[in-house]
């Protein structure tokens, strides 16, 4: 057996999961349309920067809630790491865990 998981292993990710992330920061998220969203514990934020007068500024912010763009989720990083990816599985479009950077904390 190898260590790998195997895609079918990994757990999926929840809005839990995703408001988590919020609170410890420095998570983004890769949606379909292109676009970048900063995670924040109860919503994501989509910045629209522009260059005026030479430097870059913050012309707009759009708030998005998680579970209006759950769906539009294509992958979630932190720094370097890829913590969710969409994936295909039994012919489903699931967004699931990596396993790096991330883990699900456990009940007692």
């Amino acid at each position: 057996m190898t260590n790998l998981i195997k895609s079918f292993d990994r757990p999926e990710m929840t809005l839990s999961d995703l408001r988590l992330l919020g609170q410890q920061g420095e998570a983004i998220l890769y949606l379909v349309d292109g676009r970048q969203a900063i995670v924040r514990p109860k919503f994501a934020v989509v910045q629209e920067k522009r260059m005026v007068n030479g430097n870059w500024q913050v012309v707009s912010e759009e708030i998005l809630r998680f579970h209006k763009i759950y769906s539009a989720i294509l992958t979630v990083k932190r720094k370097h790491f890829i913590i969710a990816e969409r994936i295909n599985r039994n012919g489903d479009n699931l967004l699931v865990l990596t396993g790096v950077g991330y883990h699900r904390q456990r009940n007692k």
